[in-house]
């Protein structure tokens, strides 16, 4: 009853307050209500729990300036979009079936989990770029960007290097941080999957990143006086039908790369693993790793991941030095292509 009682002044305050100075924030009223829970908490013997409730509110509290810049830089779309992700994460995801359909190792739940992964970090770098824009400088922009997609940062760098050549040493050095995101990434991501694959791809796919971040660095600080502006168009990574494609990707490729391995043994899977490199590492990575579990060998698995990564890498050179009207071939495609070769000597050793 006092909770009851307490809820209903906060409600008549609230009616009272938003008359008189046509405030119609809730803030206050919301505040009482959760300090009278916490009191109510703290009697029964819940300490901890009421003074956890406490501090979060507090912290809540006194964001409540930074949330609402926060909400105010999002478009319509994208609040959509976050209700969108909720909705596959607690609605969707729960209703897939969690065993095998059709055919062996073809499980929906799965596939679900792999896309809301995706999902959520390739939304964590678009929303970072949208909300923090354009003051981090090209840079950092890139790298956030990367999360989302490293092909696109890719190509909309080397189309500016193109307006502005003067730029060109920046610009690499943002192409060379958002393709060090790559493997990074997938290394994230397999490592989620099946951690035993750690041990196979970890040095490799750091090697693939860390040669890109260590020309970038030199780029940029021999050519500290250079400025330029990123503006990158990133498509809403929340998009249903970009994420029904994937989905779509991942079920044939949960089909295929059995069925090819089945039939022509390694030499199928690295095949399917180049050619699905071409446009998407996540999702043969992703596939890889779950095979990896009980099916296809752990070494096997990890070179076809590394052959996919490679090969992405090599579209993304060829995408600079074309994009960019040669601006960026010597910085950037010839960075990554002896890049390649480096990593697949160490994975050779």
């Amino acid at each position: 009853m006092g909770f009851v009682a307490v809820a209903a002044l906060a409600l008549l305050g609230y009616r009272a307050t938003s008359k008189r100075f046509n405030d119609y924030g809730y803030t206050t009223e919301i505040a009482l209500v959760v300090a009278y829970a916490c009191g109510i908490t703290a009697g029964l013997g819940e300490l901890l729990l009421a003074i956890s409730t406490a501090a979060i509110a507090a912290l809540i509290l006194g964001l409540k300036p930074e949330l609402h810049g926060f909400v105010q830089r999002l478009k319509r779309l994208e609040v959509l979009s976050t209700i969108q992700l909720l909705v596959v994460a607690v609605v969707l995801l729960p209703l897939l079936p969690n065993r095998d359909v059709w055919v062996e190792g073809l499980n929906f739940r799965t596939i679900g989990w792999f896309v809301l992964l995706i999902l959520g970090l390739s939304y964590v770098g678009y929303v970072s770029v949208r909300t923090l824009g354009d003051r981090l400088g090209v840079l950092l922009t890139a790298l956030l960007g990367g999360l989302t997609s490293s092909t696109a940062v890719t190509a909309t760098l080397s189309r500016m290097a193109s307006a502005q050549p003067q730029a060109a040493p920046l610009l690499a050095a943002g192409v060379l941080l958002a393709c060090a995101v790559m493997p990074i990434r997938l290394l994230i991501l397999t490592t989620v999957v099946n951690g035993a694959l750690t041990t196979h791809l970890g040095a490799t796919l750091i090697a693939l990143a860390a040669v890109p971040v260590g020309v970038a660095v030199w780029l940029v600080l021999r050519n500290r006086g250079t400025d330029a502006a990123a503006s990158l168009a990133l498509n809403n990574p929340l998009e249903l039908k970009g994420a029904a494609l994937f989905a779509v990707f991942l079920t044939v490729l949960f089909v295929a790369v059995p069925w090819l391995e089945d039939r022509f043994g390694s030499g199928g899977l690295y095949i399917a693993a180049l050619i699905s490199g071409l446009t998407d590492v996540d999702a043969i990575g992703l596939t890889l790793a779950e095979k990896s579990i009980a099916a296809t060998a752990a070494e096997i698995a990890a070179f076809g991941i590394l052959l996919a990564a490679w090969s992405n890498t090599v579209v993304k050179a060829v995408l600079a030095a074309v994009l960019s009207h040669g601006h960026l071939t010597r910085l950037v495609a010839a960075t990554l292509i002896t890049t390649v070769l480096l990593t697949g000597l160490i994975q050779m050793l």
